[in-house]
């Protein structure tokens, strides 16, 4: 199933950048042309981390720009794949809070085996809301750039805070996203 996941970053840093970023990349680290990644083939967790950070060299920006980037189109794409998961919801705060069981459950019958994101969500209050990220396989700046575009597409106002674990394990990351109100952000 990570195959599929790489392929599609290829799709897209073909579609966003330039073909030949492809191209060069493949030329660069010794990836045979023509099918780069199985589609259906399973890689080691950290494989769509070192090919952002490949990308993002030659691009010259940091891989955490291109792999919020990434998110942003990752958005759109589950969007018009699943477009319930986004119509369900009313606001950023209650599609992060359904995520898991709405897309993860999708994605887990289609791809027996893969391990999808998962977003654990604490509402702390109605302006802030606590995100447990963890992931084997996602980037966390990749879910940043999906909150990012689900907080354009619901037309709201929040800053995203990340604040990385004492022990940090895969790409978990606690997020909150706190409601930011005449330019000044809600606390506690």
């Amino acid at each position: 199933m990570k195959g599929f996941v790489l392929t599609g970053v290829f799709d897209f840093l073909e579609k966003q950048f330039d073909e030949q970023l492809v191209f060069d990349l493949m030329d660069k680290y010794g990836m045979p042309l023509g099918g780069v990644y199985s589609p259906v083939a399973d890689y080691p967790d950290n494989t769509l981390f070192q090919l952002l950070e490949r990308a993002a060299e030659l691009l010259d920006m940091p891989s955490s720009k291109l792999s919020k980037i990434l998110g942003v189109n990752l958005f759109a794409e589950l969007s018009s794949l699943n477009p319930f998961w986004v119509g369900q919801a009313k606001n950023t705060f209650e599609l992060l809070k359904s995520h898991d069981v709405l897309l993860n459950k999708a994605i887990e019958e289609a791809f027996p085996g893969f391990i999808a994101p998962s977003f654990n969500c604490i509402e702390i209050n109605p302006d802030i809301l606590e995100i447990s990220y963890k992931s084997p396989f996602m980037p966390a700046d990749v879910a940043e750039g999906l909150m990012s575009a689900a907080i354009i597409h619901y037309n709201e106002n929040f800053y995203i805070e990340s604040k990385k674990y004492d022990q940090p394990v895969d790409f978990n990351l606690r997020f909150f996203l706190r409601r930011r109100c005449n330019n000044r952000i809600l606390t506690d």
